[in-house]
């Protein structure tokens, strides 16, 4: 006989990287350009006169140059961050013991599995159940909403006017308890927590694994999953019995 205490309860991630170089430049906002004038008027030895002041002068170039390129550097290292010069490379869906993900190397593919999970939240939602995930109200919900807005997506199902839907339940919001300043990554948390699971890779070269290694990507996706699904269940213990059943709601696939 069905459960009427019982919810669905979705564990969710996203796992983003880079846009193409050509793309991320266009976003980029490179440093001024040296200027000698600039240099003469801000250092007293660039103006001194003959080989010591020519000298400074070209010092000062090539460290600008050298910032330059780290400049560049960064804010390549950072593009995968942002929904402007990043894209989702996977999407990853963990009901009832069961892990499925959705995976996007195009824009095709991308679009895609957005709109595959707007279809499949709007299912969950629909059926009372929630979706958990960490850090989702600070990263994963504006960068997947933001990157469905790219590709003209309806995603008001994640929205209830100014906040998100009251059905993504945030793991970081409940660890932070009111205090937003309180921030701990998942695999602190699971430490503290004492979870099985720990992290077994690092998300920000998610997309070069990926195009490598996808099985060895899809696995660190699966793991950072579990580790949510132990995390979630440690910081709500009233969720836990119900939980660890059979839902009766079955898995999309």
């Amino acid at each position: 006989m069905p459960n009427a205490y019982k919810k669905r309860l979705v564990r969710w991630d996203i796992e983003t990287g880079a846009e193409s170089e050509e793309i991320v430049r266009k976003f980029y906002k490179a440093p001024e350009p040296f200027s000698v004038e600039a240099c003469k008027k801000e250092f007293a030895t660039a103006r001194k006169p003959g080989a010591e002041g020519e000298a400074f002068v070209e010092k000062k170039r090539a460290e600008h140059a050298a910032d330059a390129a780290q400049h560049w550097l960064d804010f390549l290292e950072r593009a995968g961050l942002k929904p402007t010069t990043g894209r989702i490379f996977a999407i990853g869906l963990r009901e009832n013991g069961v892990t499925r993900i959705l995976t996007a190397l195009t824009d095709e593919e991308e679009k895609a599995a957005i709109a595959e999970f707007l279809r499949y939240a709007a299912e969950v939602i629909a059926t009372g159940g929630e979706m958990e995930g960490f850090n989702t109200d600070g990263f994963d919900l504006p960068f997947l909403f933001r990157r469905a807005l790219k590709y003209r997506l309806d995603a008001s199902i994640l929205r209830r006017g100014r906040y998100w839907h009251e059905a993504f339940r945030d793991l970081l919001a409940v660890w932070q308890a009111g205090n937003r300043q309180e921030f701990i990554t998942l695999e602190l948390l699971a430490e503290f927590l004492g979870t099985e699971h720990r992290k077994n890779g690092d998300g920000a070269f998610f997309a070069v694994l990926f195009k490598s290694d996808p099985a060895k990507a899809l696995a660190y996706l699966d793991n950072d999953l579990l580790m949510t699904e132990e995390v979630g269940v440690a910081l709500t213990p009233l969720a836990a019995p119900s939980d660890t059943q059979d839902n009766d709601v079955p898995f999309a696939a």
